[in-house]
């Protein structure tokens, strides 16, 4: 096991322009979605289901709502070679309740619009079939994703599925979670993403495509998950348990943001250019085969 480190990979940037939302329009997003929105509070929580079924369609997605706990799937409107991988990424529209939730997870949901807009803009440019889950339930035992993931089974998921588990937080300060191998630093001005197999790869295209985000990954063999508990708290967990891939890309949570699950969790705490970054490198796991 290894952590990578994007800011020690040496390569010629690419020539690629990956446009995505405006920081403006990244926290415009945050600020409509930054309100209590727990499933004990059906009609707020409610709202944002409807609130992701819109901006979805509204961006040219094919919607659909699936299983119990009204989680979203939306689709690819047009056809694609079928010979191309599937791609997934996902993140949660539930909060805590009486938090407003605006790194978790309005952050997750911003970046995802924001490739979702990008990707059905450049069709040309797809080398990977995309598609996009937004999970309710994760504040209440990734339930929303563990409903997803038993109903498809192992054999219908995608080829791996990138997780946006709260991307907007950035801090001077930065904490190494309990039982994870390698120091994270102390300035937490990075990108986190751990995975089972397809997390290394991540730091490399992030130097070649948006050097300005500095990411550290790591793949996290299976036998020492239990010494980590901190890395199963999101929704690629319920992936891996059935031996799918999957990967969390993370700010690290608690581990740098002080406002997590606290009232304070708000859109004005957050970093823009940095969820724009973040946004970009999403955007390259479709547009490079």
């Amino acid at each position: 096991m290894q952590m990578i480190d994007s800011a020690a990979i040496t390569c010629e940037h690419s020539r690629w322009q990956i446009p995505v939302m405006s920081e403006t329009d990244l926290r415009a997003v945050v600020e409509s979605f930054s309100y209590s929105r727990h499933r004990s509070e059906p009609e707020a929580n409610a709202r944002a289901r409807d609130q992701v079924l819109a901006l979805f369609s509204d961006a040219g997605w094919r919607v659909e709502l699936t299983g119990t706990l009204h989680s979203i799937i939306a689709t690819y409107p047009g056809p694609l070679p079928p010979d191309l991988p599937l791609i997934a990424a996902a993140t949660h529209y539930d909060t805590v309740r009486g938090t407003p939730g605006a790194d978790d997870n309005a952050s997750g949901i911003a970046v995802l619009l924001a490739a979702a807009r990008t990707v059905i803009a450049h069709p040309e440019k797809l080398h990977a079939r995309p598609v996009f889950y937004i999970f309710n339930g994760e504040e209440e035992g990734l339930l929303g994703s563990r409903e997803f993931v038993t109903h498809l089974g192992r054999h219908s998921l995608p080829h791996v599925t990138h997780v946006m588990e709260m991307v907007g937080y950035t801090a001077p300060g930065q904490q190494t979670p309990p039982g994870f191998p390698f120091s994270l630093g102390e300035v937490g001005d990075f990108l986190g993403i751990v995975g089972n197999g397809t997390a290394s790869c991540l730091p490399a295209k992030a130097a070649r495509h948006v050097p300005g985000l500095r990411v550290k990954a790591v793949d996290v063999p299976e036998a020492v998950r239990p010494l980590m508990a901190d890395i199963l708290r999101s929704d690629h967990a319920p992936f891996w348990s059935v031996g799918a891939h999957a990967t969390m890309w993370t700010d690290t949570s608690n581990f740098r943001n002080p406002h997590y699950h606290q009232p304070s969790d708000t859109a004005h705490t957050l970093d823009y250019p940095f969820m724009r970054l973040v946004a970009q490198l999403l955007v390259s796991v479709w547009w490079e085969a």
